[in-house]
């Protein structure tokens, strides 16, 4: 059996497309492929597949493409100048008609692009990205204290778990059986949000 899934998203500066395809296997094997700036994410990406996945050969893509619009024109005044009094000295030595105004805009460099503000985007940490989203809605508490689990930051997972029990977080009710959060399953706070939830610890 194979699988296929893939989600996008966008934003004023760029567009990304997770893909994620699997096959069959004995065991749970996952390959990240990132571009580059991007690598933080790996771990999280092959984080979050291991929890919901049990076995096959799971190859996860990210591709990024530039929003970017396409640069305003401008005439190069300083040109059309210097060409005017150029033309005006030949019509005057030959006696030549003079071009048109459309003659004139072909003359190279005339017409150019005007020169954007060059803007260096950073590969952020997953967790500033996340944490973008937590705030505009797009992601959950529960979402940020997986993706610290993942990232080794068991305070930042525990203090996300319980923003996620004071928001009701979806997912939450998922933490006992959830294999992500072994790391943190015999901290006394992990075992009090259990206890809290009707989740008595094992």
């Amino acid at each position: 059996m194979t699988g296929y899934a893939r989600a996008q998203g966008a934003d004023e500066r760029r567009r990304w497309v997770w893909e994620a395809r699997s096959v069959n296997g004995r065991n749970l094997e996952v390959r990240c492929r990132v571009p580059q700036g991007f690598d933080r994410l790996e771990n999280p990406a092959r984080t979050a597949a291991g929890t919901r996945l049990k076995r096959g050969n799971v190859a996860l893509s990210l591709t990024m493409t530039s929003e970017a619009k396409s640069k305003p024109l401008r005439i190069n005044r300083d040109l059309l100048a210097e060409l005017a009094t150029l033309v005006d000295e030949v019509r005057k030595g030959t006696g030549a008609s003079a071009p048109t105004a459309d003659g004139l805009l072909r003359v190279r460099g005339v017409i150019e692009e005007e020169k954007a503000d060059i803007v260096v985007i950073s590969a952020l940490p997953p967790s500033n990205i996340l944490r973008a989203r937590y705030e505009q809605g797009q992601a959950t508490a529960y979402d940020l204290a997986v993706l610290y689990v993942g990232l080794n930051d068991k305070e930042q997972a525990l203090d996300w778990l319980q923003k996620a029990y004071m928001e009701r977080s979806g997912g939450l009710l998922q933490i006992k059986g959830d294999l992500i959060f072994d790391p943190i399953r015999s901290d006394e706070r992990f075992k009090s949000l259990l206890r809290s939830l009707g989740l008595p610890p094992s």
